[in-house]
């Protein structure tokens, strides 16, 4: 069975709520988690890869390269750690989003 986590980023964020595991089917298994910061996030991905067997780190483009670095250097190569990033054109788009956008 492939388990996989997938963390999203915000400050409001609490892991401990913010979260949902979704058994996707008998074969692949989600953990999506809400953290409130990149040390939470790379705390979290240890703690599920060394006790739900989590094999694969997915990260949403809030992390950024710093923060994909973080979780890497917490888990080591145990697992790959895959950081979902936006296109130069979705540049404006995604500006109100992100903090003063």
């Amino acid at each position: 069975m492939l388990k996989f986590l997938y963390m999203f980023m915000n400050p409001n964020l609490d892991s401990t709520k913010h979260r949902a595991v979704i058994d996707a089917s008998p074969t692949t298994k989600a953990f999506i988690i809400g953290v409130n910061s990149m040390e939470e996030g790379a705390k979290i991905a240890k703690q599920l890869i060394e006790q739900e067997g989590v094999e694969l780190v997915e990260l949403c483009a809030a992390f950024g390269y710093n923060g994909a670095q973080k979780v890497h250097d917490e888990v080591g190569d145990k697992v790959p750690v895959g950081l979902i990033t936006h296109q130069v054109w979705n540049a404006v788009k995604l500006a109100k989003f992100l903090p003063g956008g």
